[in-house]
């Protein structure tokens, strides 16, 4: 839907061109994007569309509150914030881009066992994190735990709540 499209620019007055769609979750879809300035497309972003919002307040006011959340969440076990958009008809969230989930590396074959224990040892941190910032994350699952140089993050926190 979004693939190839230059979107309004954000609030720090950046443009991003979204690639290719990536994932979907309850609330927003992601794309691989590219910062315009972003010429040999070195650099991927990920971009978060909200698809569940019915008006464009809903929209934009999902967008400012994750924007908000990733800031006030800013940790080794959350995707990076970057930037977004509060555009009426075109809200977005720019973040780190996340190259795979746990489900995809089983899917791929690709766990191996030294792989699954360096997985195991992360996640008490992700969850003594969670209980540190008094968060819980309410949908959290291989599908929603990112890889990425072998360092987990939780992805869609739009579930999280206190």
């Amino acid at each position: 839907m979004f693939e190839n499209l230059i979107i309004p620019s954000s609030i720090k007055n950046q443009t991003y061109i979204p690639r290719k769609k990536v994932g979907e979750g309850r609330t927003g879809a992601i794309y691989l994007s590219y910062n315009l300035d972003d010429m040999d497309q070195k650099h991927p972003l990920a971009i978060r569309f909200p698809t569940i919002c019915s008006s464009s307040k809903q929209r934009s006011d999902l967008i400012k509150h994750q924007a908000n959340l990733l800031q006030q969440l800013t940790s080794p076990y959350t995707p990076q914030y970057i930037d977004h958009s509060e555009h009426p008809v075109c809200p977005y969230l720019v973040l780190e881009y996340i190259p795979e989930t746990i489900t995809q590396h089983i899917e791929k074959n690709t766990l191996t066992q030294q792989l699954f224990i360096q997985y195991l040892r992360q996640i008490p941190l992700i969850l003594e994190f969670l209980q540190q910032q008094n968060k819980v994350h309410g949908d959290l699952k291989c599908g929603n735990i990112g890889n990425k140089e072998n360092n987990l993050k939780m992805l869609d926190l739009e579930n999280m709540h206190e």
